[in-house]
């Protein structure tokens, strides 16, 4: 299991600029109503299908450890697509 680096991660600020954009953003129109919904950021959405696979074969059963692993492989997605 992947064990992530907490330290480097302890004093990082995520805005949605740095963690990926908008995963599913919505405009809306209702009567004289309008706005935007930024939902989830990219990074909670790649933390969240991470999870998804961690929880199917689970070595370490603590959540907390699941949660951690699950933003370190976020961020290493994120990361890889600002190489390519």
């Amino acid at each position: 299991m992947i064990n992530p680096d907490i330290k480097s991660l302890k004093n990082t600020v995520i805005t949605i600029n740095n963690a990926g954009g908008t995963a599913f953003p919505i405009t809306y129109e209702y009567e004289n109503c309008s706005g935007m919904s930024h939902g989830m950021t990219l990074r909670d959405y790649f933390a969240a299908k991470a999870m998804q696979g961690l929880c199917v074969n689970v070595e370490d059963p603590h959540e907390d450890n699941i949660a951690r692993t699950s933003y370190s492989m976020a961020d290493a997605m994120l990361k890889a697509r600002e190489e390519d």
